[in-house]
């Protein structure tokens, strides 16, 4: 069940079920919750059996495909083997990396090429010289004696590109889209594609047979779809994983195929064998690669880490793992800018969530979307989405009479910090309208079935700023949809009241990007984070990043994008930074140069912790998240799920950041009726030791 946008389902009386996910879009995609115990499946799928016309063709000539040529596959992203030993990883920069005897051909990173957008799979030549790289534009760069037979550069794509596979003369190959579109170039033929079905769950990648007459597709839940004379083994199109398949490879005699999830868990189909995987490794996997001539397969994670199994000891032993070099600039910092010397540690603020919890009503009981600011006149002031507006006893059994889509709680907290968290002050809770007539604090306009879900928030120029998102419901279901619109909500600060709503001033954006996610203030710019995903498949791309001089946010003009290599001025040059995770809240490092962002992964369904990703500086790149926090309320409540986690600076110490979590229960208003504290945010203290 995939996450598109936010689960929403919430109105402004209590007629609706009141299940209530804040405004940003989740991926299951690159979640780190382990498979358990590695799984060898043998199920059938029948969608394999679904046939249509492809997507698009390129192809630039007609030649017979050569069958006499053997190759062997990988349809894993971001790794390609090379048929004399060994393999190759790229990143999504293009920093190539070669393992065991496989010769380096060169990069865009190595030959100091700024990609325009994200590298997301390789191919290798058949006999072991050469690769190709393609980006999600379909872009395609050659190095060896990979040629450049064409690619989708220049088209408009409906959806990204997500694979390459090379043909077995290595004179052509394909790509993928995650729609399942094929695109073939060179000697590469067309044998269908899934670019006109309507698709459960995106491709994520492709295998072709040895011969070259056929191919597989394969869509994150594990669905398998044959092409040409590709065979169907099986598939866990109809398993419930607990983690996203990524990639596959095909055996070299294309009598099977391996398929690997998220966590590193394998399945073997036909003659593939298990040999062992990284399912109890906390690690996220990103695509698996058949290095013959040894026997087995290689898996590379997110971090860069590859570790190879091989009959028929692997499955018994630990496996090879090979990190990726990196450069260490100091003593006490890696070169993401991740403290070396300390650990950082997460302890429930215990104060703050007394503080929380405390509200009983009338007004405010509940809510999600928790970001922060201190007014000018002291006060602290919390923004809320989707709001539960009633009474409330100590125990959290409540008396719900509406839902609102964005509140707020202003009240006064004097000196809050790591020691002196029994200063907290009694907080006034105040919302728009009153319990007889709740209003939202920021109402849509121009759409009023649609709704603003709040994000960071920020006081410039004696106003309280706050990034909105719409979200439009989607009928018969609890997913809302992200509609294209972001937007800057103005609210007025009288001296001594509380704020109020203005007007919301549209953001540049696209389909896919929330802007205001994430926002972080130095060097007198406020930076600003978009998370980018397809709102139909819930694909994340990664987060584009802005920035404007502090003091010029309503100032659009005055906006700049990072495109990869520099900022500029146009929004539709911004490109997706791969941080694996959505950020929610990044903020310097207060002790040591950098950045530090916190997220929760992957999909609201499967979140358990609270993750940290370093950069050194906040265009990234990112380091792979780590997990810092295990959250307990998934484990407390029935049908828990957590969500949204975000710093609160203006709370926080030196070297002890306030950190929140959402969370909320799938079972609907009544349940939150019963234990109201299902569906308020939770606060820790971490220690970052920077």
């Amino acid at each position: 069940m995939r996450v598109i946008g936010s689960v929403r389902n919430s109105g402004t009386t209590r007629t609706r079920r009141g299940v209530a996910l804040v405004g940003v879009t989740c991926s299951v995609l690159v979640a780190t919750l382990g498979l358990g115990a590695a799984a060898s499946g043998r199920v059938t799928d029948h969608r394999a059996d679904h046939r249509a016309n492809h997507h698009a063709s390129a192809r630039t000539t007609a030649d017979t495909t050569d069958t006499t040529t053997t190759n062997d596959y990988s349809g894993g992203r971001y790794m390609a083997a090379d048929p004399n030993g060994g393999y190759w990883t790229v990143n999504w920069v293009g920093v190539v990396t070669a393992y065991g005897s496989a010769p380096s051909f060169g990069s865009p990173a190595a030959s100091g090429i700024k990609v325009v957008r994200p590298i997301v799979a390789m191919a290798a030549t058949p006999d072991g010289q050469g690769y190709w790289l393609v980006g999600s534009d379909g872009g395609v760069f050659t190095y060896g004696d990979a040629n450049f037979y064409g690619s989708t550069g220049a088209i408009h794509l409906n959806e990204p590109i997500v694979g390459i596979a090379a043909t077995p003369d290595g004179l052509g190959y394909w790509l993928v889209a995650s729609d399942g579109g094929i695109f073939t170039y060179g000697d590469a033929n067309f044998f269908g594609s899934t670019g006109a079905i309507h698709l459960n769950e995106p491709i994520v990648g492709m295998a072709p047979t040895p011969d070259g007459l056929g191919y597989w597709l394969v869509a994150s839940d594990g669905g398998i779809f044959t092409y040409g004379d590709a065979s169907f083994y099986g598939s866990t199109g109809a398993v419930h994983l607990n983690e996203s398949i990524v990639g596959m490879a095909a055996t070299p005699d294309g009598q099977g195929y391996w398929l690997v999830a998220s966590d590193g868990g394998i399945f073997t189909f036909g003659d593939a064998q298990f040999d062992g995987s990284l399912a109890a490794a906390s690690v996220t996997v990103l695509g698996i690669v058949v290095s013959p001539p040894v026997a087995g397969y290689a898996l590379v994670a997110a971090n860069g880490a590859t570790s190879t199994f091989s009959s028929p000891t692997a499955s018994t032993s630990e496996p090879s793992t090979v990190p990726m070099p990196t450069a260490t600039p100091d003593s006490s910092q890696s070169s993401d800018c991740q403290p070396t010397k300390t650990t950082p540690t997460a302890k429930v603020d215990t104060g703050l969530n007394n503080l929380i919890s405390s509200e009983t009503g009338p007004g405010w009981v509940g809510g999600d979307a928790t970001y922060s600011t201190e007014l000018p006149d002291g006060q602290e002031v919390f923004d809320f989405s989707d709001t539960l507006i009633g009474t409330a006893q100590a125990n959290g059994l409540a008396n719900v009479t509406a839902m609102v889509h964005s509140s707020e709680l202003v009240g006064s907290m004097g000196g809050l910090n790591s020691d002196a968290v029994g200063a907290i002050t009694s907080m006034d809770g105040d919302i728009a309208g009153t319990e007889g007539a709740p209003q939202t604090l920021i109402p849509d306009t121009t759409d009023f079935g649609d709704q603003w879900q709040v994000a960071a928030t920020f006081v410039e120029n004696g106003n309280q700023l706050v990034f909105v998102n719409e979200f439009s419901p989607v009928a018969g279901s609890e997913f809302d949809r992200f509609t294209g619109r972001s937007g800057i909500a103005v609210l007025r600060l009288p001296a001594g009241g509380v704020p109020t709503f203005s007007s919301v001033t549209p953001v540049p954006t696209d389909a896919f990007t929330q802007w205001g996610n994430a926002i972080t203030q130095v060097d007198g710019y406020t930076y600003i984070y978009g998370t980018e995903s397809n709102t139909t498949s819930g694909a994340f791309y990664g987060m584009k990043e802005a920035r404007v001089a502090q003091g010029e946010a309503l100032n659009l003009n005055d906006w700049q994008y990072w495109n990869g290599t520099q900022w500029v001025s146009s929004e539709g040059s911004a490109v997706p930074v791969n941080t694996t995770n959505e950020l929610t809240g990044v903020t310097a490092q207060t002790n040591k140069g950098g950045f530090l962002a916190v997220s929760v992964p992957g999909s609201v369904l499967t979140d358990t912790t609270v993750d940290l990703s370093y950069a050194c500086s906040p265009a990234g790149p990112w380091s792979a998240p780590i997990p810092v926090y295990t959250i307990p309320q998934i484990t407390q409540y029935a049908d828990e799920v957590a969500y949204m986690s975000t710093f609160h600076t203006e709370l926080s110490s030196p070297g002890d950041l306030v950190v929140s979590y959402d969370i909320n229960t799938l079972d609907g208003l009544s349940a939150q009726e019963e234990n109201v504290h299902q569906y308020q945010p939770q606060f820790l203290q971490l220690s970052t030791g920077s």
